[in-house]
């Protein structure tokens, strides 16, 4: 099975990396100004976005993005957690629980008190693994795209 190591996007070799996965993920070429966007974004000072990545013999399988937020229920820090993707070669379950259980880890060690995010309704395997963790599904959430 092998080992994960878990990276924190902090340099220019780490995020691209984290590109190539995005646009497997992607299916689609991100444009060359979109990639240098995105980049400044995460680098800037007071960037709100993390980029985790984890490798498997030096193969990038993961990434998630976190979003800085808040709870004033808490009143405290948590993370939203914008997008989560595992290369689907590498889906089996101890890729997941090892993931899953680094994302909390890793939440805890930056005070955050809470990872909240969404998924489809219809993605059941997904939502039966969630609650494998005791987690609660509790809100609707609602978009509205202005792009």
């Amino acid at each position: 099975m092998g080992t994960l190591d878990f990276i924190l996007v902090q340099s220019d070799n780490e995020f691209e990396e984290f590109i190539k996965l995005y646009k497997k993920w992607q299916e689609s070429s991100m444009k060359g100004s979109d990639v240098e966007k995105f980049k400044q974004d995460i680098f800037q000072d007071n960037a709100i976005i993390t980029i985790l990545l984890a490798q498997h013999n030096k193969i990038s399988i993961w990434f998630t993005i976190l979003i800085d937020s808040y709870s004033t229920t808490l009143l405290s820090k948590t993370y939203y957690l914008e997008e989560f993707f595992i290369d689907v070669d590498y889906r089996r379950q101890w890729y997941w629980k090892k993931i899953f259980c680094y994302l909390q880890e890793f939440s805890k060690k930056n005070n955050r008190a809470r990872i909240e995010w969404s998924t489809h309704e219809n993605n059941t395997a997904a939502r039966n693994f969630y609650q494998g963790f005791g987690v609660e599904e509790d809100w609707i959430f609602y978009k509205m795209n202005f792009k």
